[in-house]
């Protein structure tokens, strides 16, 4: 097959890319209940304070087929080794997802496609005074389609 110039052009102005988005997530504990409930918080880039107290936690819990939520499976869901997590399932208001170790930390969504690539990361952290103490740490860095 051979490409004109013109079809080259209008591929280029369509800036197609399969991974045309990036985003963390940032693992917390919850500071307001006194349960210390994992939270689970996803942001495009490094937040500020004022992006964390308005942004959405997501809360963890044993099934988010029917719910809101993220499902974390493995000794790094509570050791802070991201490195160790087996399984990280997420079903938010970006849609539904899973990341799997022993796939690469792929991210693939509920049809089984893979739509890019995560690396367990702690590059950055946040923490944010009043009105409660809020503190996080980024837990994966994806790059994929998906856009949160």
């Amino acid at each position: 097959m051979k490409f004109t110039t013109l079809a080259v052009a209008a591929l280029a102005g369509l800036n197609f890319s399969p991974a045309a988005a990036s985003f963390f997530i940032y693992w917390s504990q919850d500071p307001v209940s006194g349960t210390g409930a994992y939270l689970y918080y996803f942001f495009r880039g490094h937040p500020s304070c004022n992006d964390v107290i308005n942004a959405r936690a997501y809360t963890e819990s044993d099934d988010v087929s029917r719910i809101q939520g993220v499902v974390c499976d493995g000794a790094g869901c509570s050791n802070g080794k991201f490195e160790e997590v087996k399984r990280l399932e997420m079903n938010t208001d970006f849609g539904h997802y899973t990341i799997y170790k022993d796939r690469g930390f792929g991210l693939f969504d509920t049809r089984d496609r893979n739509l890019g690539s995560c690396r367990p990361t702690r590059e950055h952290s946040f923490t944010c005074g009043a009105p409660f103490s809020m503190s996080g740490i980024t837990m994966f860095y994806c790059d994929s389609s998906v856009n949160p």
